[in-house]
């Protein structure tokens, strides 16, 4: 099975809106980026699973994975997530990554806004959307 959030980086760091918003930042897994002064995105699988089928096996498979965006403002997490949003929200048979991937379907599941604010002045606030997206995929 191919890997969906390495597709998924590479996918994302080809469009123009997302990368005016974050560059080259995107990474796969969990954690926080060391330079936290510019926004970024982590991308996190959370299932996947081959799509059931009543005429036996098939290539399909079935993922959800987490999309967060973090960034030092609101504005700013709302920005990359919008960019995120549309180049992934209802993308349908497009290849992606190093062609081992075709999507049938990507659908925005569900969306938080999850900000971290300082409760003394020795914090650094972070914002951070969270999107979590079902993605329908062969690979």
């Amino acid at each position: 099975m191919a890997d969906i959030t390495a597709a998924m980086r590479d996918y994302l760091e080809a469009d123009a809106t997302v990368a005016a918003q974050v560059g080259t930042r995107v990474r796969r897994g969990h954690g926080l980026m060391s330079d936290r002064q510019q926004s970024y995105i982590v991308i996190q699988k959370t299932s996947d699973a081959p799509e059931p089928h009543q005429g036996g096996v098939t290539d399909l498979v079935f993922a959800r994975v987490e999309v967060h965006c973090y960034a030092q403002s609101r504005y700013k997490a709302n920005l990359a997530s919008e960019a995120v949003k549309g180049r992934l929200d209802g993308a349908s048979g497009v290849t992606i990554g190093d062609s081992s991937v075709v999507v049938d379907y990507i659908q925005l599941e569900d969306r938080r806004e999850l900000d971290f604010l300082p409760t003394d002045g020795g914090e650094m606030g972070e914002f951070r959307d969270l999107c979590t997206y079902t993605i329908w995929y062969r690979g």
